[in-house]
């Protein structure tokens, strides 16, 4: 009797281990698409960011020449 629950066991465990492994693709596929959605967004912000930097520089040139004509 013992044979058979180890065996059982066993069985059950490599089920689980092989639907871990059929389902690891789509779970990279998933890391892999956050993974490029952050990425984006980063560049995103830091596009903003940059023009954000360019607008203010062109604003304080705008007063330093107003200030001294």
């Amino acid at each position: 009797m013992n044979g058979n629950y180890r065996l059982d066991r066993n069985e059950r465990i490599l089920e689980a281990v092989t639907k871990n492994q059929d389902d690891a693709p789509a779970t990279l596929n998933g890391g892999t698409v956050n993974l490029l959605e952050v990425t984006t967004a980063m560049d995103e912000m830091a596009a903003r960011q940059q023009y954000r930097d360019e607008t203010l520089d062109r604003h304080d040139a705008a007063m330093k020449f107003l200030r001294n004509p």
